[in-house]
């Protein structure tokens, strides 16, 4: 079997023949992965009447937060991105790359300006299951800057601070979060219905997905949410230019693929996409009656059906229409 020195074969084209080159299967691999991001649909979305009084419109950036930010990454040892700086780089000069990096961190917030770079992608893809030659079988990691990961985490950690003050993030919300697990997550489930069976009550309980969750988020309508949970002016505007212009090329062997362009979803890869994740879906509980437990995008409601007899089936309503408003589809096959 013909195959990539990474361990992928060359895999077959639309038309049934395989791939010659690794730079063949690298351009089928970005067309699939391409194909994962819609196209948003501009026009009236629902206009929440909640707007947050307290709002978080800058970020502190200092050389302090900046040098310990540059020491947090460099123990990861996580793979460079599209500019080819490693931790092991960061980590042999970190204190002469400190204050360069303070001033362009600096002036990026605050003119709302990324380099080209920090908007770009290097994705390995990972073979899943299924037909080893078909690029439907394959998931995508995305390496993105190192450098650009460390203003994401200064503004992640003082974003997160503001969005748990706030109440922002609901506290059912168990993905990505401190001190939160998908333990933590299963745990609150498991007590509340050993409860109710200890008691002789039945539990219904739906189990929910989205589609494809982190490629589907409108970003326009993600921007408006941030802007009503108190997220404005130099901050917000950061936020837009990070989700603008965002591109991706797959890398097979020592081969690239033509560099795609994305135009929805939050950012594989990055620092802050989870977070825009959580804020984006943080209302639906607040839209239903049952009990209810989320992990990122995996959604368990649950209740007594018959102490509520149709509240579960009314609670699935309102999260279908929630789906249908914010065009983020429920996965259909789960």
């Amino acid at each position: 079997m013909l195959s990539t020195k990474v361990g992928i074969p060359l895999l077959r084209k639309p038309g049934g023949s395989l791939c010659t080159s690794n730079q063949q299967t690298a351009d089928i691999l970005a067309d699939e992965f391409y194909h994962n991001y819609s196209k948003e649909t501009f026009g009236p979305f629902i206009q929440s009447s909640t707007h947050h009084k307290n709002f978080l419109s800058t970020i502190s950036i200092t050389e302090e937060n900046i040098k310990a930010t540059l020491e947090e990454i460099a123990r990861r040892k996580s793979a460079p991105g599209p500019d080819n700086i490693t931790c092991q780089l960061i980590a042999a000069c970190l204190d002469e790359i400190v204050y360069p990096i303070y001033l362009i961190a600096k002036s990026s917030f605050e003119e709302s300006i990324l380099p080209p770079q920090w908007l770009t992608a290097n994705v390995t893809p990972i073979y899943k299951k299924g037909d080893k030659f078909s690029p439907k079988n394959y998931r995508q990691i995305n390496l993105t800057c190192i450098i650009c990961k460390v203003l994401e985490t200064i503004i992640f950690k003082q974003m997160l601070t503001f969005l748990l003050n706030e109440k922002i993030i609901p506290d059912c919300q168990h993905g990505f979060l401190p001190g939160r697990s998908p333990i933590s997550h299963m745990l609150i489930c498991v007590n509340d219905w050993t409860l109710a069976l200890d008691s002789n009550q039945p539990i219904d309980t739906a189990y929910l997905d989205f589609s494809k969750a982190f490629d589907r988020v409108p970003r326009e309508r993600l921007l408006f949410k941030l802007h009503c949970a108190g997220i404005k002016d130099n901050l917000l505007n950061w936020i837009r230019a990070f989700l603008t212009n965002r591109s991706f090329r797959v890398r097979v062997g020592s081969d690239f693929s033509q560099s795609k362009s994305v135009l929805i979803g939050v950012p594989h890869g990055s620092i802050l996409g989870p977070l825009l994740f959580l804020v984006f879906t943080s209302d639906i509980p607040t839209q239903i009656q049952s009990n209810i437990a989320m992990f990122a995008d995996d959604i368990k409601i649950y209740s007594n059906p018959i102490t509520y007899p149709s509240q579960l089936q009314k609670d699935l309503q309102t999260i279908r229409h929630w789906s249908d408003a914010w065009l983020l589809p429920l996965n259909e096959e789960k």
